[in-house]
């Protein structure tokens, strides 16, 4: 979800218009503190009929709490609008496999479906999404050094046109 706004206050910055959604009437309110439009959905399919195509979408720590994250994926992709993009982050499994649980929250029914970079890749793509960027691994940690990231994604729908390669100081990225 949208949390407290911190993505769409970013965008905002950047002139876009952001929508956000979210399951927590708190973080709704705050949002709305904020001047930020926000709505409460569980699902993409309980998304404003009136709400325009996405361009891009950011899921950071919401697909591993779906019961069919690939029907989630499948509803989110048709909310977009063509050639729009979606950031994924999502825990690593395997890093929870070798700590073992540090919090009662790490599986049901919080977290309902666990990822690993293959199964990330796999669901994205049963869903439709086509990789644009290679995940990036990182160590970092937030709370209580439980979630080590296993990838950020972005997936793209597949593309009409070509586009040019992300670089950075030159270099494909």
């Amino acid at each position: 979800g949208c949390s407290l706004g911190y993505y769409m206050a970013a965008a905002q910055r950047l002139g876009w218009t952001p929508h956000g959604t979210d399951i927590s009437q708190h973080a709704l309110q705050v949002s709305r503190e904020r001047g930020m439009d926000v709505f409460y959905s569980r699902h993409p399919d309980e998304f404003p009929k009136d709400l325009p195509p996405l361009d891009i979408v950011t899921a950071a720590q919401v697909v591993e709490h779906f019961p069919d994250p690939i029907d989630y994926l499948m509803a989110l992709k048709a909310k977009m609008a063509p050639g729009g993009l979606i950031y994924i982050q999502i825990p690593n499994f395997m890093k929870l496999i070798r700590q073992g649980p540090q919090a009662p929250y790490v599986g049901p029914p919080e977290h309902v479906h666990f990822f690993t970079l293959d199964t990330a890749h796999a669901a994205l793509e049963k869903a439709g999404w086509e990789l644009v960027r290679p995940p990036i691994i990182r160590p970092s940690t937030i709370g209580w050094r439980l979630w080590m990231w296993i990838p950020e994604l972005i997936y793209e729908m597949p593309r009409e046109i070509i586009r040019e390669p992300i670089t950075r100081n030159g270099k494909l990225s």
